[in-house]
């Protein structure tokens, strides 16, 4: 899966629109090399340099440094059976595709993260701005309360410019965080995400079986650390059954079903095209479901914050009064 972050380095190749892009030149004819030629881009010039220099079209692209192996090994596959320009709608279909879900996901905190700032700077401007006058005025009539001299200690041992760069500071982690899909995902998605990683892994393999590879070397490509593709093809190599080397990799009941499902048919693709269309609805709803609970949470955080603030402001204030 590709990334996206903050104050790191943005990506100038977008995957994304160079796969449209070329399979709309492939279906109406326009060959890949043309079609580079046609582009300034810095990826695609050295591209069609390496093909111009008798590369094949996958050891291209893998040099270029920008693209997966997955991506490259489909194109591998697509090189060999001809058919390139299926393959790049393909891929340029996956990318849309993780990219919108990517945006649904992100789209879950910015309401509460807006709230939260929203605190920080109404919680800074109380300290530095309306506890001053109003400790003043209480130290005046009743000689001054425990909780506002708290606050005001605080004030004098942090400047107002350190407790700003703060507030600043966290809000703009928290923005790197939004920023960093994976951070994102494993805040939002919590202990469901092992499950999205293994929808996305099928997805993958699904991908990259049917296109005509051996499932062993599909899964040797697909390691990624959370689910070993290379335990699961020592076991496919020793010649264990689907559903017993998937079971013994960690996977889940639900796709060991489909699994078993594929064994009975003998179609193991339209298998796990299934279990991977019934995996992304259920996230979509879930999605939903999180982001229903997700803001209101939020709000019931902002209006604790405020009560907090006015009872810091309100009840010394009240005690003076009491006082006269």
């Amino acid at each position: 899966m590709s990334g996206w972050n903050l104050g790191v380095k943005w990506r100038k190749f977008n995957k994304e629109k160079f796969f449209y892009e070329k399979s709309i030149y492939l279906r109406n004819g326009l060959g890949l090399v043309e079609s580079l030629a046609l582009s300034d881009d810095e990826t695609e010039i050295v591209l069609s340099k390496h093909l111009q220099g008798g590369e094949t079209l996958a050891d291209s692209f893998e040099r270029t440094g920008e693209f997966t192996m997955r991506e490259v090994s489909i194109i591998r596959l697509s090189e060999e059976t001809g058919t390139i320009g299926e393959a790049f709608r393909g891929l340029y279909e996956d990318l849309k595709e993780e990219r919108e879900l990517s945006g649904k996901i992100r789209t879950v905190l910015i309401y509460p993260g807006i709230l939260i700032a929203a605190v920080l700077f109404f919680l800074y401007a109380a300290a530095y701005y309306l506890v001053p006058p109003i400790h003043e005025m209480i130290s005046g009539i009743s000689g001054g309360n425990a909780i506002l001299d708290l606050m005001m200690a605080f004030t004098s041992a942090v400047p107002a410019s350190v407790s700003g760069m703060a507030c600043l500071g966290i809000m703009a982690f928290a923005i790197r965080c939004i920023m960093d899909r994976e951070k994102v995902f494993a805040l939002v998605l919590g202990r469901k995400k092992a499950e999205y990683g293994e929808m996305m892994f099928i997805k993958e393999f699904n991908k990259l079986v049917s296109g005509g590879m051996d499932v062993c070397r599909a899964a040797e490509l697909l390691d990624d650390g959370v689910f070993k593709g290379q335990g699961l093809m020592a076991r496919l190599t020793r010649g264990e059954g689907l559903s017993d080397a998937f079971r013994k990799e960690g996977f889940s009941e639900l796709l060991l079903s489909y699994i078993h499902m594929a064994e009975q048919t003998g179609d193991l693709p339209s298998a796990l095209e299934s279990y991977v269309a019934n995996r992304r609805t259920w996230f979509e709803d879930y999605l939903k479901r999180k982001t229903a609970l997700v803001e209101p949470m939020a709000v019931i955080l902002m209006g604790l914050a405020v009560l907090a603030s006015a009872s810091v402001i309100l009840l010394p204030m009240l005690d003076a009064y009491e006082a006269l």
